[in-house]
């Protein structure tokens, strides 16, 4: 295998194919230059080929390959894109933090109307970050205390006490509904006795009260009943004095009930 010639007639081999590169070349599929360098063929008395001659034989380097362009940063539309997302994003965020906060700032405006214990936890459930957390809290720790006093006034029935409630705590949901129930009790009261002395008193403690049409018509048929018992009994005061004494000037009974 390692023969350059033939043994018997002395004939070279041709040399195999040989591929040269210029230096600090890559190999390429495309660069390459086969250089084939084939040996005449000789006689059988002619001479192999010297060591020198082998390296005088001609070779044609392979030419440089396409040169790989240097890399390119990022393209400018690119870049522009990228920085328009970053500022469309930074101004929703900026304006979705404003709007919450006006938001906040506005539920806790209405909270200073408000003594409903359900509105100040639902403002508690929604900014659980709000500034005002606090006094939110503070407000609704007291008003869940006048849900246990009122619990335990409602009860109760007695005026004294819902007037109490109510001088206690003149902000509270429940003050109007204590009003009521003073209403009712003080005309509960007013019916039970039937007097104009009754009536007037409830008229003068409730001008504005459910009640006040039912009241005057009530005082107005008391007075009706007590004059009409008034003369029924002057009558009944006169005819026993008659029975005793023949006239009432006899007696005085006039001095004693007022002429009519």
């Amino acid at each position: 295998m390692e023969a350059t010639q033939c043994p018997h007639c002395q004939t070279h081999f041709e040399r195999p194919a040989e591929i040269l590169l210029e230096p600090g070349a890559e190999p390429s599929d495309t660069a390459t230059t086969i250089v084939t360098a084939t040996n005449a063929v000789t006689s059988n008395d002619s001479q192999p080929p010297t060591l020198a001659e082998e390296s005088q034989e001609p070779y044609r380097s392979v030419p440089a390959g396409p040169s790989v362009p240097p890399k390119k940063g990022m393209p400018w539309y690119l870049l522009l894109f990228i920085i328009v997302i970053v500022a469309l994003g930074a101004y929703l965020y900026w304006d979705n933090f404003q709007q919450r906060r006006y938001s906040e700032e506005k539920a806790f405006e209405l909270l200073r109307e408000c003594n409903d214990p359900l509105n100040f936890e639902d403002f508690i459930a929604r900014y659980p970050n709000s500034n005002h957390l606090d006094e939110v809290r503070a407000k609704l720790n007291e008003l869940r205390q006048e849900d246990v006093v009122w619990s335990a006034v409602a009860k109760s029935n007695n005026v004294a006490e819902l007037n109490g409630f109510i001088q206690s705590h003149p902000h509270s949901p429940f003050v109007k509904i204590a009003y009521h129930k003073i209403d009712s009790l003080d005309w509960r009261e007013a019916e039970k006795a039937g007097t104009t002395a009754a009536y007037d008193k409830y008229i003068a403690a409730h001008e504005a009260g459910e009640y006040i049409t039912e009241a005057f018509e009530a005082r107005n048929a008391a007075k009706e009943r007590e004059e009409r018992a008034r003369r029924d009994s002057i009558a009944a005061a006169r005819a026993l004095a008659d029975s005793i004494q023949g006239t009432p000037e006899a007696v005085g009974i006039d001095e004693i009930f007022g002429a009519e």
